[in-house]
């Protein structure tokens, strides 16, 4: 008999993408520090292999209550619902949560970046969101069971991200339309339309001001350096004539004698 297979992927393309994400060339890996808890997150949502899933990550944090969580994004997606489980288990942690978004966050990876407090995106990073996608086999009303399934799905990720963004949540199903499947956004334009608060800005080139500024400051620096070593050199000869003295009083006491 034919089943439904209700497991919404919510990833960016296809399941190559998913394949690629679980590869070894993506790394996932929690540390804990006395201070705060490091989360980096560059690989498939959903992953127990690679800690991703949202069971391994809600007994990490139960782990570790009250200290601050530092995520490190990097990631093209991957279940739905392990997305939605690991956010609400960051929002219900007991301790601040800081996001950065360091190259990609697409698809169930954007879901976990709305749980922190502050979001930083990086100005060449990325920022991709769609409507969630899903496997079923069967006939014509299995697939719009399917059909409703998702649209319920995709109105439970756009209520998500309305929330964060204190935008509307018909405005985020457009967004997550797009012109084909999705939007994808720059760091700039993800602070624009509210998914995060600041872009981790672009290493500069040093201005002429700054090299000016540097060079004033080693000028300062090295006068500091001399001023000081004129005044150790003065009170060295200081002691050295105070010693000299000392020992003429001590040859006239003893001729005196």
């Amino acid at each position: 008999m034919p089943k439904l297979v209700k497991l919404p992927l919510n990833v960016t393309a296809s399941v190559e993408v998913l394949n690629q994400a679980s590869s070894s060339g993506f790394k996932v890996a929690v540390k804990a520090q006395d201070d705060a808890v490091e989360m980096l997150i560059h690989g498939a949502i959903g992953d127990e292999w690679q800690g991703l899933d949202s069971g391994s990550v809600a007994n990490f944090l139960k782990g570790h209550r009250g200290k601050p969580v530092n995520i490190d994004i990097n990631s093209p997606g991957g279940l739905a619902y392990d997305g939605v489980s690991i956010y609400n288990a960051l929002t219900q942690h007991d301790g601040p949560v800081n996001v950065s978004i360091t190259g990609i966050a697409a698809s169930a990876a954007t879901i976990i970046a709305m749980a922190g407090d502050t979001i930083r995106i990086a100005a060449n990073g990325s920022f991709m969101i769609h409507r969630a996608m899903a496997i079923g086999i069967g006939n014509q009303k299995v697939m719009l069971d399917l059909a409703e399934f998702l649209d319920k799905l995709d109105g439970q990720i756009a209520a998500t991200y309305a929330a964060r963004t204190g935008r509307k949540a018909e405005t985020m199903l457009k967004l997550m339309d797009g012109a084909v499947d999705g939007t994808t956004m720059s760091g700039q334009e993800a602070v624009d339309n509210g998914f995060a608060n600041e872009v981790i800005p672009l290493k500069k080139k040093p201005t002429n001001s700054d090299a000016t500024n540097t060079a004033t400051e080693v000028v300062t620096a090295t006068a500091s350096v001399s001023e000081l070593t004129g005044q150790f050199a003065a009170e060295a000869r200081q002691r050295e004539v105070d010693a000299v003295q000392v020992r003429l009083s001590l040859l006239k006491l003893d001729e005196a004698q």
